[in-house]
């Protein structure tokens, strides 16, 4: 089972919490994808974000407005091998705050 997600989201919780953004769930084991995949829940007074790492590096992130429902970010696609994906991925957990 992949890990690298939720290693990252543990070690930047900090990070997360001066944002006033949370972790709502965690889920990896029990995903029923055609391949291995972890995912993560976040949430703040504003937003919900859906964040899923494949292990062929496949990331999928899509943000809502809690209120209107409506998609703030969204992305899926592999991500080439010079991106920092823990870069990117902070970069998209920060459109949660308006």
């Amino acid at each position: 089972m992949i890990t690298k997600l939720t290693d990252f989201i543990y070690a930047n919780r900090d990070r997360l919490l001066e944002q006033n953004i949370f972790i709502d769930e965690i889920k990896s084991s029990e995903l029923e994808f055609t391949e291995e995949a972890e995912q993560v829940d976040l949430i703040n007074e504003t937003a919900f974000a859906r964040i899923t790492l494949f292990k062929s590096n496949r990331l999928y992130i899509q943000i809502l407005d809690i209120e209107s429902e409506e998609t703030i970010y969204f992305f899926d696609d592999v991500l080439d091998k010079e991106v920092n994906i823990n870069e990117f991925i902070m970069d998209a957990i920060y459109k949660m705050k308006k």
